[in-house]
């Protein structure tokens, strides 16, 4: 038998408390605790200590099940939970994050967060599952012809393949994968400590190991080959190969923000609330279809198609989950958007004959991305804004705490410039580098109240405001709800074999619009 002690904390705010039943799970690489009944009377600000027992340690614990369940007869009574802190039977304290309202079947999955982090970062394979389900996984590709600029040899990057192989035979295998951030190179920056700072705009090169493990095997730092602007190798100093991982990282970070994140989710989606806004009616059937996945995004702020997995070489790649999640999400999304489409534009000609529609595609296409449409485009463009506005939203943003709050992970400031040259770099040398206290403290701050839930989430398929009110539209969602909910299952049993699991696209765990 197995103890661990659970101490949880409740939010300060008003109404933080809660008289519903609060359960936990306890979920471990050797196995899960019992679903175990903690309280039904946590007040506003307190903190209590539990005990959840298992039959058998639990090995390294990967996740925490929260459940809530009604008080009897009483109505919902949400519950804001700051953190859980879970102490193993080895005495090892874990910190799980939370600060997010709990609601009744709003399971919660918590993980260490930034605690995980802060043991692997370092970790090459850890650092190649990042390019694949951290909060940029848009920007790796197969790697099938080295760019010319990217000047590293079979030679310098033999020793990190599988034995017998080379570099050619593993791109043709399909084993060998790039990033390229050339999108940043020239980029104005801004002065620090009187200093222009310097981005890394290079190339990091990763391998698809037998293991199936990713892992980079090659760094260049800036685009054009110069005698200062060396391959930085697995086999190079520790300081070295950190310095330059982290270098990439920084890059990573920059081009996740600024466009991965803002300019391909915020602002397309900006622009298509405006047109809707402005030119369909309240009682339009498109208004009332789009105007819940534009909740609150007027507030906080080329049709950017989604980007092909195919194209990219990504289809058969193990362990994407990213993927995974997202294409099974656009599919569902795609039959809900067509379904409507069809229920209200029987034919082509129905679509060509209401104006107003006419009239929101001509200011798309003017101001945005899209040209004349029939009703089969019109369902995928419905499609990609939905999209957009949950999916891709929530997988490029509530990770940022997971995955930048420990901040040499994901560093999105490096105070000195790339290294130049190799073996000389110390440990100093990096935290020299890396964001002071007072920076790294913002941003964590930052990246936690960004990622933070609050009481109005409202989780991708729900319509709590009814714009629809026919039979046939409501028959729809439920349909699309049911689908949701199956996914959701299916990603939670999932994530519960896996060592690092991947939760943002779990459907209830996402947001219908971009509301932060």
């Amino acid at each position: 038998m197995a103890v661990y002690e659970i101490a949880v904390t409740t939010g300060d705010r008003l109404y933080s408390g809660t008289c519903d039943y609060i359960y936990v799970t306890l979920i471990g690489a050797e196995g899960q605790s019992e679903r175990t009944l903690l309280d039904n009377d946590i007040r506003r600000g307190s903190s209590g200590c539990y005990s959840v027992e298992a039959p058998k340690p639990l090995g390294e614990l990967l996740l925490l099940r929260v459940e809530k369940d009604p008080f009897f007869v009483l109505p919902e009574d949400e519950w804001f939970c700051t953190k859980i802190v879970v102490t193993t039977p080895n005495g090892e304290a874990l910190l799980f994050p939370c600060h997010r309202w709990v609601s009744r079947g709003g399971d919660l999955e918590l993980r260490g967060g930034p605690d995980y982090v802060a043991a692997h970062w370092q970790d090459d394979d850890f650092y190649g599952f990042q390019f694949l389900n951290g909060v940029n996984p848009n920007m790796i590709q197969l790697c099938s012809q080295l760019p010319p600029n990217f000047q590293v040899t079979d030679a310098m990057v033999k020793p990190f393949l599988q034995e017998g192989t080379s570099l050619e035979k593993e791109m043709k295998n399909g084993n060998i994968f790039f990033c390229d951030y050339k999108t940043l190179d020239g980029i104005q920056t801004r002065v620090y400590d009187g200093e222009q700072l310097v981005v890394a705009t290079g190339f990091c090169l990763l391998y698809m190991n037998p293991e199936n493990k990713l892992k980079p095997i090659a760094i260049q730092l800036l685009q054009q080959p110069a005698k200062e602007n060396n391959i930085f190798l697995p086999s190079d100093s520790e300081t070295d190969w950190l310095l330059a991982k982290m270098f990439i990282k920084n890059a990573d970070s920059i081009h996740h923000q600024s466009i991965n994140h803002l300019l391909n989710t915020h602002f397309v989606v900006h622009g298509c609330a405006l047109a809707t806004l402005r030119n369909l009616p309240l009682i339009h059937p498109l208004y009332k279809l789009l105007i819940p996945h534009f909740r609150q995004t007027l507030h906080i702020n080329t049709l950017a198609q989604t980007r092909n997995m195919a194209a990219r070489g990504l289809m058969s790649v193990p362990n994407f989950h990213y993927r995974d999640d997202g294409l099974e999400l656009w599919g569902h999304i795609q039959s809900f958007a067509k379904a409507m489409v069809d229920r209200y534009y029987p034919s082509n000609d129905d679509l060509i004959r209401d104006s107003e529609l006419q009239n929101w595609i001509k200011e798309i296409f003017t101001n945005t991305f899209l040209g004349n449409v029939h009703t089969e485009q019109l369902a995928k463009f419905i499609t990609m804004v939905i999209f957009r506005a949950s999916a891709q939203h929530a997988a490029v943003h509530y990770g940022q705490f997971d995955y930048s709050g420990w901040a040499p992970n994901n560093p999105l400031l490096m105070r000195k410039p790339p290294p130049s040259t190799k073996g000389v770099s110390t440990m100093e040398t990096i935290f020299e580098t890396l964001p002071n206290q007072r920076e790294t403290v913002a941003l964590e701050s930052t990246f936690l109240t960004i990622t933070t839930k609050f009481k109005d989430f409202v989780p991708l398929g729900s319509y709590p405001s009814e714009h629809f009110g026919e039979p046939a539209p409501l028959e729809i969602i439920k349909l699309f709800q049911e689908r949701l909910a199956s996914l959701g299952e299916k990603i939670a049993k999932r994530n519960a074999e896996l060592p690092v699991p991947y939760p943002y696209l779990h459907p209830a765990q996402m947001e219908n619009s971009i509301s932060i």
